[in-house]
Formats: C-alpha cells, sequence, structure tokens
C-alpha cells in the first residue's frame, strides 16, 4: 500500500483523498494538504475561543482569590464555620471578589429549624 492513495494513510497517517469520486467526496470530506506558504482556510482568530476560555477561567480564578482575601481580612475564616449564617456569609463575601472593596458587605441570615420535641 502505498500512501497518498485515495482511503489509504498518506503523509502523518491521515487519510487523503485525491479524487473527486466516492462516498466521502460526496459528504464532502475532501482533504487538502497546503503547500508552504499556501493558506489552510483557518481563520486567524481559530484559537480565539480557547483564549477565551483560559482568559474567562484566569479572571474567574483572581475573582475569587480577591473575595477569599477579603473574606480573612474580616476574620470571617478564623475560628469554626458553625452556623449556617457564618457559612453563608463567607460564601457570598468570596462570591462577590472585588466588590467588596467598593463597599459591598454581604452578609447572609438564615434560620434553621428547630427540631420538635
Amino acid at each position: 500500500m502505498t500512501g497518498g492513495q485515495a482511503g489509504f494513510p498518506g503523509p502523518g497517517g491521515h487519510e487523503m483523498i485525491t479524487g473527486r469520486s466516492g462516498v466521502a467526496a460526496a459528504l464532502g470530506k475532501l482533504t487538502r494538504h497546503p503547500r508552504a506558504g499556501q493558506r489552510t482556510g483557518r481563520a486567524s482568530g481559530s484559537r480565539l475561543p480557547e483564549v477565551a476560555v483560559r482568559l474567562g477561567t484566569a479572571l474567574l480564578v483572581i475573582w475569587l482569590l480577591i473575595g477569599a482575601f477579603a473574606a480573612n481580612q474580616r476574620h470571617y475564616l478564623s475560628g469554626p464555620i458553625s452556623t449556617c449564617t457564618k457559612a453563608g456569609t463567607i460564601a457570598v463575601t468570596i462570591l462577590a471578589g472585588p466588590l467588596n472593596y467598593l463597599g459591598v458587605n454581604p452578609k447572609v441570615d438564615c434560620k434553621t429549624p428547630t427540631p420538635s420535641q
């Protein structure tokens, strides 16, 4: 089997289809191997979604770290987290992130029902 024939592995182990006949051509699976310096048809911003996801993830992590730092400065993280109110306040303070430094002071007041006797 020679690489480069229709239906057989070509360079790099990828199947090359050289003609417009057959099922693959009907499905639009023609493979072109560009010559050196030739454009591949990819948009120059084809990595844009990947970059956006990485940037969004980095911003989210930084946002949450700033919120955790604010919760620590308010001494919410010292001592045991024994009540629903304290746990909720810590959670919303971390979620508020940098907004804590713009005057937002989130607090949660939750009341858990007491068991009946």
